[in-house]
């Protein structure tokens, strides 16, 4: 997969990346990466931010079959309800996530400071048989049949969440209390 990556200089060809390097942050200078290309000796630097995004870039696309949905869940104190999108194949991404595409593009999907935050919701991918599955890192292996099943599993999740930040005095794990 071609395209181009966002640098502090501006936009460069991923195929022309030689090299990345982490360096760490020290007094007056943020952590960051260094990044030597093919095409020139002069290196580029590249925020933590941008290798973030450069990282979850696809590398190769993997078809899904015909039928096959995206199901984003969404939950907060109101209750739960699903958009089912249409997924046109898997992406192997830079950083060795598999992540779903749909029309619109590569979905970022899991973010563990969601997770930090009691926040995070998986997505979960319908197969053309029905059978509906949870995806992601931490995905569990069961086979629900409905989407208000999942919706019902994702209310019963948020409810544990909200329950644990309540039992922290309402501050998520990583957070302050002001």
């Amino acid at each position: 997969m071609n395209g181009l990556f966002r640098a502090t200089d501006g936009f460069f060809p991923v195929a022309d990346i030689k090299s990345v390097q982490h360096v760490d942050a020290r007094p007056g200078r943020a952590e960051h990466y260094v990044v030597r290309r093919h095409s020139s000796e002069a290196a580029i630097d590249l925020s933590t931010w941008d290798m973030v995004d450069l990282s979850r870039r696809p590398i190769q696309l993997v078809p899904v079959e015909p039928g096959t949905k995206l199901i984003v869940v969404y939950v907060d104190h109101e209750g739960a309800f699903a958009d089912t999108l249409p997924l046109i194949s898997w992406a192997l991404c830079l950083d060795g996530f598999v992540r779903p595409v749909m029309p619109a593009g590569v979905r970022r999907g899991y973010s563990e400071h969601g997770r930090q935050a009691y926040c995070y919701h998986p997505d979960y991918v319908q197969m053309p048989d029905g059978g509906i599955y949870e995806y992601g890192y931490e995905a569990e292996p069961e086979r629900l049949d409905t989407i208000e099943a999942v919706l019902a599993k994702e209310a019963s999740r948020y409810e544990m969440f909200a329950a644990e930040r309540q039992d922290h005095g309402g501050v998520a794990n990583g957070e302050t209390a002001q």
